[in-house]
């Protein structure tokens, strides 16, 4: 059995595929975004798989970058409020995934050429993409708490006044 056989036939490699179809043919990522906390770890959980299998068992680091990339690109883009919601339809990360380890393992010259030649490209963009994840998460955080602080103190002051 060759070395791409022997993909083939892995659980692992089998589990993307599967991943790809449920996420983004069935739309399930984009369904789940509505569902705070849940997307990123069953995201989180999706692409450990991917990156499991680019860089254990295709062990290319370039395409590893590539597939975190995605995933970093998916989440940055579904944290932003509504807009993200409707551009995770359209935003195929696990499609994306597959078609770069599709094309690596069976040698598209392309895709080989891409995902080699945009390394560096691809974890200055990661490290991006990580940076405003944080950021984005940080600013949900505080007009989480500011709406708090206006829902604390409309209900204290209708209480008040009906108290009085």
């Amino acid at each position: 059995m060759d070395k791409i056989q022997r993909l083939e036939t892995s659980g692992s490699y089998q589990l993307c595929k599967t991943i790809t179809t449920l996420m983004d043919r069935y739309y399930l990522d984009p369904i789940l975004g509505f569902v705070p906390l849940l997307d990123g770890v069953v995201g989180l959980l999706c692409t450990g798989v991917f990156v499991y299998v680019s860089l254990f068992k295709v062990r290319s680091v370039s395409l590893t970058l590539s597939v975190i990339y995605n995933f970093l690109r998916d989440t940055a883009i579904g944290l932003v409020p509504v807009v993200g919601d409707v551009a995770d339809f359209f935003n195929r990360s696990y499609v994306r995934s597959q078609r770069l380890i599709d094309g690596y393992v069976y040698g598209d010259k392309q895709v080989v050429k891409k995902v080699n030649g945009q390394a560096g490209m691809m974890l200055l963009l990661s490290v991006v993409c990580t940076a405003l994840i944080v950021l984005l998460g940080y600013l949900a955080i505080q007009i989480g708490g500011f709406m708090f602080d206006c829902i604390k103190g409309f209900f204290g002051t209708l209480f008040g006044i009906i108290g009085s």
